[in-house]
């Protein structure tokens, strides 16, 4: 970011004991955003090879559109993580302003027990002292997790675990960091 100082005071010592050291030229600086400002047409090419050396994210599912450095994604994909990496891969690119997140998560029939067997079975390899104080409760394509657990990282584990789930659209987290178990 290119930051402009205003010149200097010949006699910085003495600036330093006025009363408003404010006033020196020393103090000044001017910052100047539009060097920074993005078109829109750059910000979509950023967007599209942003998504496209993306490994994980089925780029030719996703439509982006650029108005004004917010970003408006669209269209299907198989899980809820990656609509949340193509959203959290986005946000972070230099003149996007905000993201539109409309991509939407595919519905799949899949059994709600069979689910809820495969989550479960998934936290106990990722989160092996845990698994057994999580609630989950399934409910057609939305996922509920309740219970207490140690740190924040086990959480982003669980939390991640079961985005990867297939035919799961939502995840709503009661879960409840507390060391002191």
């Amino acid at each position: 970011m290119p930051v402009v100082a205003d010149g200097t005071d010949q006699k910085f010592p003495e600036a330093l004991f006025r009363e408003d050291p404010w006033e020196s030229r020393a103090h000044r600086i001017q910052v100047t955003p539009e060097i920074l400002t993005r078109s829109d047409a750059d910000i979509a090419r950023t967007v599209r090879l942003a998504l496209e050396w993306d490994a994980l994210l089925p780029d030719q599912k996703i439509r982006s559109t650029v108005s004004e450095g917010r970003v408006s994604l669209e269209g299907e994909l198989s899980t809820l993580r990656e609509k949340e990496d193509a959203e959290r891969l986005v946000r972070v690119l230099a003149g996007v302003k905000g993201v539109h997140n409309l991509l939407t998560v595919a519905a799949t029939s899949i059994d709600p027990q069979r689910l809820r067997t495969s989550i479960e079975e998934a936290l106990e390899l990722e989160a092996e002292r845990e698994a057994e104080k999580i609630s989950v409760n399934v409910q057609g394509d939305t996922v509920t997790l309740e219970g207490r657990i140690r740190t924040w990282p086990e959480k982003n584990v669980i939390l991640e675990t079961v985005s990867h789930a297939p035919g799961v659209r939502e995840v709503t987290d009661h879960l409840c960091v507390d060391p002191r178990r």
